[in-house]
């Protein structure tokens, strides 16, 4: 089961249409990384990953990018 901060993070790819590696965003882009710390976010980011909801796309620099999966999507579904 995911939290609500996993769900919330899972909303804004889905959102933001990240469905594809060349299509992704960093960690330090999520919009709710105003409220919470960027620590906080890489370690929902890395759980979502072990679970195949969200999968890493193409380097921007040295930074690590993520967008949804379609598992992801299902997911996000059922909590709406």
């Amino acid at each position: 089961m995911l939290n609500k901060i996993e769900v919330l993070l899972l909303a804004e790819l889905d959102n933001k249409k990240k469905y594809t590696p060349i299509n992704s965003v960093s960690i330090d882009s999520f919009d709710t990384a105003k409220c919470m710390s960027i620590n906080t976010i890489y370690k929902k980011i890395c759980n979502l990953e072990k679970l195949n909801y969200v999968q890493k796309g193409l380097k921007e620099s040295k930074k690590n990018t993520y967008f949804i999966t379609k598992l992801g999507i299902e997911i996000l579904e059922s909590y709406k």
